[in-house]
């Protein structure tokens, strides 16, 4: 059976994967081009949980994905790796990698995120993703 992502191989490195370009598939879905974190945030939360959005990072080359869980908002980076894979966050042993922007996100539709809250407790929650904002809310 096909495994819906890819574990990290020793591979050489090469340059890292491109970022999604304006297609119609992208401009359809979850990627919102010119939405910086603050709109990004007003507009997943008038979502329900796991409402979430793709946006352009503040860092050069860099996407983020904004999600609302329990009243608040995660900013995840998207890092495009030197083997031409994509994951979420900081680097981490084992990761699960994708091909696409649009792997990782079909894939987290179906298994949950697990993020951490901030402060001193740091309690972790499980969030799958669900639905993006109407564009015509932005």
């Amino acid at each position: 059976m096909h495994s819906p992502f890819t574990r990290s191989r020793a591979r050489p490195p090469s340059s890292p994967a491109p970022l999604p370009s304006r297609t119609p598939e992208i401009q359809r879905m979850y990627f919102y081009h010119s939405v910086d974190r603050l709109r990004a945030v007003q507009l997943v939360s008038k979502g329900e949980d796991g409402c979430y959005l793709v946006r352009p990072s503040s860092s050069p080359s860099s996407l983020t994905l904004t999600l609302w869980n329990s009243g608040q908002a995660y900013n995840i980076p998207i890092r495009s790796r030197p083997d031409r894979l994509y994951a979420l966050g900081t680097r981490k042993p084992r990761e699960l990698c994708f091909p696409s922007i649009l792997d990782l996100i079909k894939y987290y539709e179906k298994n949950p995120i697990i993020v951490a809250d901030g402060g001193s407790c740091r309690a972790l929650r499980e969030v799958k993703l669900t639905k993006s904002p109407p564009k015509q809310d932005f």
